[in-house]
């Protein structure tokens, strides 16, 4: 998330970037914009998970948060 996530008035803007490897070398970029309008309450927590896979074998980090 990337900006206005105390606000109270505004909807909140995100921002996901990703780096997923497969089983040989190659490497994956995705980018995802969007924009959260399920209502304008200040963002207090955000859940990281995986569908499927081993998340547990990955790394998660989380930047723009103060």
């Amino acid at each position: 998330m990337s900006d206005n996530v105390g606000s109270s008035t505004v909807y909140k803007n995100v921002n996901i970037k990703a780096l997923t490897r497969d089983a040989g070398p190659t490497l994956y970029a995705e980018e995802n914009l969007g924009q959260y309008t399920g209502d304008t309450n200040p963002v207090t927590a955000i859940k990281l998970f995986a569908s499927s896979g081993n998340i547990a074998s990955g790394t998660c980090s989380l930047y723009g948060m103060n």
